[in-house]
């Protein structure tokens, strides 16, 4: 965010937090912690809007966790987790004359819910369910990063703003990269591309020191008896380099029992 668009925000925005706590995120823009009032301008009508934030189960037990109310209308519902709830103005495309209203819900181990909203024509639209962890931002180019733990790695998911439409869409990559230095323990094979049954380009041994470089991870749903139709991580793949070079592909339930080096947390 450019420094006139900041200051100009920054002056706008009156907070009130019941806890007297705050932060800043990555963006400069305030964050209250619990029940909040913010009086700012969030959409191309100019006028200042009265925005009211209430997290009512962390105080009573109540059947919602958030209630948002931005003046005469209201909208209601519930994170995946909440151990912990926070409000903040963003500006995902600074050239709209929108700024996005940000629920954020803390659970374990950093996850993170955010339910994002914008105000037009006197209704509370929501325009997109976040998941991730350490944070979201944007450069304010219509663009949304969230960063999403993947059980041993960080994938950077990104979401295009359509202003038609009023949603966040997922910007999806055919292969996210990353860097993960890993040892065989028990043998398994790396196949020649991403096609169960394709042809094995080696035998990795125990002890083969080996380098994961790429993961695929589109949707892949199985049958589950007791769950039906599931996306499961350990069916993405992976890209593996060996160390004379050779690449190939292999499941993550292929391997992740077989090799030495995975930090899982989460």
């Amino acid at each position: 965010m450019n420094k006139t668009v900041f200051v100009s925000l920054v002056l706008i925005i009156f907070a009130v937090s019941t806890s007297c706590f705050s932060f800043s995120t990555n963006l400069n823009i305030p964050i209250t912690r619990g029940d909040t009032s913010i009086y700012a301008d969030i959409n191309p009508d100019r006028k200042m809007e009265i925005i009211t934030v209430s997290f009512p189960r962390l105080k009573d037990g109540g059947i919602y966790d958030y209630v948002l109310i931005i003046d005469n209308d209201t909208t209601m519902g519930v994170f995946e987790i909440m151990d912990d709830a926070f409000a903040y103005l963003i500006d995902i495309d600074q050239s709209d004359g929108y700024r996005e209203v940000v629920l954020m819900a803390l659970g374990p181990s950093d996850m993170t819910d955010y339910k994002i909203f914008r105000y037009s024509e006197e209704k509370i639209i929501k325009i997109g369910d976040v998941y991730g962890f350490f944070g979201i931002n944007t450069d304010g180019d219509g663009i949304l990063k969230a960063n999403e733990w993947m059980g041993f790695w960080t994938r950077e998911q990104l979401y295009k703003l359509d202003n038609e439409l009023m949603v966040l869409l997922p910007i999806p990559k055919d292969v996210y990269s990353l860097d993960v230095d890993v040892t065989v323990t028990k043998s398994f094979e790396i196949l020649s591309e991403r096609i169960d049954g394709a042809e094995v380009l080696e035998d990795l041994l125990p002890g083969t020191e080996i380098k994961l470089i790429g993961a695929d991870t589109s949707p892949s749903f199985f049958y589950n008896n007791n769950r039906g139709y599931i996306d499961d991580y350990n069916r993405d793949w992976y890209l593996i380099r060996t160390y004379d070079g050779t690449e190939g592909w292999a499941r993550l339930e292929t391997f992740r029992d077989l090799v030495d080096g995975l930090i899982w947390a989460g």
